[in-house]
This record gives structure tokens, sequence and C-alpha cells, in this order.
């Protein structure tokens, strides 16, 4: 099976003009899996275009090997596309793994995020770390990626800021849970391999984690006993 990537949905709207990119911006969600993008405009934000890829890739080959397939795959279809690598008036790359964990603002140090990610699990040696403040919790969350995704996003897309797409979650699900009327929720977030669950008492996090999964039996055995 040859690499490629292929597309699950692309949509765009007809008001949407490739000569006046700086009027939006973009958001990019790069995982594993494949990858997504929204282009919007103004406040209240209208979605103006969106889409989203798999890559197809054989699972012959180490993880490390894999990540490279990703990248190359991906940089060539930003390369190719028309206008995606062209400057925009402000641009996001969200990236989609499990290493992350979160940190209070109380106990955060910024030259201690490999000590905190070390902590909850081994992280790869290509690997750096970053994090994202989360206002709505006055917390850190200290994540990792691969060192040559970083290097190649910086490439691509020099305007960008890059963050862990764990954040965007708890920051929306810390807002959403304010128009309910349950004191307690449970979120949850699944992807292909694991899933991301968060309970909320009152519109704090109280737990956060994520669990593999491979069958609808693990599934359903972390959502109980968590």
């Amino acid at each position: 099976m040859n690499q490629t990537i292929k597309t699950l949905y692309q949509l765009s709207d007809n008001s949407f003009d490739s000569n006046h990119l700086n009027d939006y911006n973009l958001s990019i969600l790069l995982s594993g899996d494949g990858f997504s993008y929204v282009v919007g405009q103004g406040q209240p934000l209208r979605i103006i275009e969106l889409g989203s890829y798999e890559f197809i890739i054989p699972h012959n080959g180490s993880k490390i090997l894999k990540d490279e397939q990703i990248l190359n795959l991906f940089s060539v279809f930003v390369m190719n596309h028309p206008w995606l690598s062209k400057p925009m008036g402000r641009s996001n790359v969200w990236i989609e793994n499990r290493y992350a964990t979160l940190v209070p603002e109380a106990l955060y140090d910024k030259n201690s995020l490999n000590d905190y990610l070390s902590f909850n699990t081994q992280i790869p040696q290509n690997y750096i770390q970053k994090s994202d403040y989360l206002p709505s919790m006055d917390a850190w969350n200290v994540f990792a990626l691969s060192n040559e995704w970083e290097k190649q996003i910086s490439l691509l897309f020099p305007s960008a800021s890059i963050h862990h797409a764990s954040s965007s979650f708890i920051e929306l699900i810390i807002a959403q849970s304010r128009i309910y009327s349950s004191p307690e929720l449970v979120f949850i977030y699944p992807h292909r391999f694991y899933f991301e669950l968060a309970y909320l008492v009152q519109s704090k996090l109280i737990f956060y984690n994520s669990f593999s999964y491979s069958t609808q039996e693990d599934f359903i055995y972390f959502v109980l006993f968590s």
C-alpha cells in the first residue's frame, strides 16, 4: 500500500476569496491519523472554508518512521495547495497526541517542562516541550511534539502559533459547562485509538485524562471505572 492522503470532506463558502487571505484566520489540527483546517473570518467567527483529510500509511515501521512519513505527506499537501501556505491574518496549528499534562500556575516552572511530562509518560528523545496557558483554570497544559514537526510547521507557517489540541478542548468544555443547569458534567472526546475524558463540577475541572483503547469493551470499561 502506498502512502497517500484521503479526502474526508472539503467545503467552501462562495464568498471565499484567496486574493484577500489577510482577511482570514487559519486553524490547523494535525495528528498521527490526519489533519483538518478551518478558515474563519470576523467576530462572531464565520466559517469560510474547512477540510478534513486522513493519512493512509502502512503500519510496518517504527513510530519515528511513521512521524517522518506523516510530516512528508502533510508538507507536500501544503506546498502543493493553491493558498494554504500563504500568509493569513492569524494562523494556529494544534497538535493532537497523548503527550500532555496539566500543571497549576502556582507550581509551574518553564524550565521544568520535561520533568512534568516525564512524571506521567515516556517522551520520545526527538520530542520537544511546549506549554499553553489556560486562563479558565489558571493552569498550564504542558505538551510535547516531534522536533521535526515543530521545525517543519515553522517553515510552512512562519507566523503560526503551535498549541496542543487538548488545550482547546478543555477551554471549550469549561465555557460550555456554564450554560448547563447540571452541576456535574462529563465530557468525552473520542479519537481513533484513544479518548479524552473530563469531569467538571460547578464549571471547575476536577478530573481530566486520556485512555488508549482498541475495542468497544475497552472504551466502555474506562468510561465506567474512571
